[in-house]
C-alpha cells in the first residue's frame, strides 16, 4: 500500500465530522486546514494516524486561521501506533497558526506514539484560552523521547482543570517551551495529578 496524499480543506467549522490521513504501509498523509477568518470545531476529530499493523511515519497536522474556536470534545491530533517497527516511526507535528486560539470543554490537541514523539506547535496568537478540561499533550510510549510543545502567544489563560503536558513512559519527556508576556490560572506542575 503506498503513501496516502496529502488533504487541503477551507472551512468555516466541523461539527460531528472527521478528517484522516491514514496508512497500512508508509508514511501517513499530512492533513492542512485553512481558513481566511475563523475555523470552529465542535465535537470533531481532525487526525492523521499510522495503525498498530502499520508501518510508516504518522503525518502533520496544520490548522491556519485568525481565529480557531474549538469546543465540546474537539480533537487535533497525529499518531502513530505501529506495533511492527515502532522504534523506527514518528509521530507527525501538529501545528497551529492563528491571531485568537480557544480551546473549552474538553478539547485535545496531541501528538502520540509507540516510537519518536511528535510536537505540537501554537503560533502567533495574541491569546490562547484553555478551559473547562482542555488540554495540550505529547504522549511517548516507547524507548524514546517525547515530543517537544512549543507556545507563542501573546497572553496564555489556563484554568479549570486545563493541562499543557508533554509525556514519556520510557525516557524523558518533552520540553514544554512557552513564549508569552503572561500567563495566567495555571502553574509548572513535574507531574500530573488529579487536583489541578
Amino acid at each position: 500500500m503506498g503513501k496516502p496524499g496529502r488533504g487541503t480543506k477551507n472551512p468555516t467549522g466541523f461539527s460531528r465530522g472527521s478528517v484522516k490521513s491514514t496508512s497500512g504501509q508508509g508514511d501517513a498523509g499530512t492533513v492542512r486546514i485553512e481558513a481566511t477568518d475563523r475555523a470552529v470545531f465542535s465535537d470533531s476529530i481532525v487526525f492523521t494516524d499510522v495503525e498498530e499493523t502499520g508501518r510508516g511515519n504518522a503525518g502533520s497536522v496544520q490548522v491556519v486561521a485568525n481565529r480557531l474556536e474549538m469546543r465540546d470534545g474537539a480533537v487535533l491530533s497525529s499518531t502513530n501506533a505501529s506495533l511492527v517497527t515502532p522504534n523506527d516511526v514518528t509521530a507527525g507535528d501538529v501545528l497551529v497558526q492563528a491571531e485568537f486560539v480557544q480551546l473549552d470543554e474538553g478539547v485535545r490537541i496531541f501528538a502520540n506514539t509507540l516510537g519518536q514523539g511528535g510536537n505540537v506547535r501554537l503560533d502567533g496568537a495574541s491569546l490562547t484560552i484553555l478551559r473547562r478540561g482542555s488540554g495540550i499533550q505529547t504522549n511517548a510510549q516507547g524507548d524514546f523521547p517525547g515530543g517537544n510543545i512549543i507556545l507563542n502567544t501573546t497572553l496564555l489563560v489556563a484554568g479549570d482543570n486545563s493541562d499543557i503536558t508533554a509525556n514519556a513512559t520510557n525516557s524523558s519527556g518533552g520540553r514544554v517551551q512557552i513564549t508569552t508576556q503572561g500567563i495566567f490560572g495555571t502553574e509548572f506542575r513535574m507531574g500530573v495529578n488529579s487536583q489541578k
